[in-house]
């Protein structure tokens, strides 16, 4: 069962929710940031998980397992504040393990940097 979770969106600025987002379970997770994250047996999980980098979410460590999380697709993410190494209108990569990067190779690009945003396109 999917228990809803009201700050699902509250770190997200600009996106359709029906066309650019959607939610699923969280996997058991303990650490808070924004990361690239994919999905295992249907849960997120920080990292590639079993599906690949498919999205960007911001988790929570408070969040438990089984807790709402908006995966980001295609918008805007404010607040994010800098990327290691990636300059402002810089692309934006998550490594396996969900870490965002300005190294290309091997990551899945995920986006841009936008000032503070984050404006994602995967």
């Amino acid at each position: 069962m999917v228990v809803f979770d009201a700050r699902i969106n509250s770190s997200y600025g600009q996106s359709y929710p029906n066309a650019a987002s959607f939610v699923a379970p969280l996997a058991t997770f303990g650490t808070s940031g924004t990361f690239g994250v994919g999905l295992s047996s249907g849960s997120v999980v920080k990292g590639a998980g079993s599906s690949g980098v498919i999205g960007v979410a911001t988790l929570s460590a408070d969040w438990t397992a089984g807790s709402s999380v908006r995966v980001v697709t295609n918008g805007e993410m404010p607040r994010v504040g800098a990327v290691a190494g990636v300059a402002d209108g810089g692309p934006v990569y998550a490594q396996s393990d969900g870490t965002l990067t300005a190294t290309a190779s091997g990551n899945t690009r995920v986006g841009w940097r936008n000032g503070t945003s984050l404006m994602v396109n995967v």
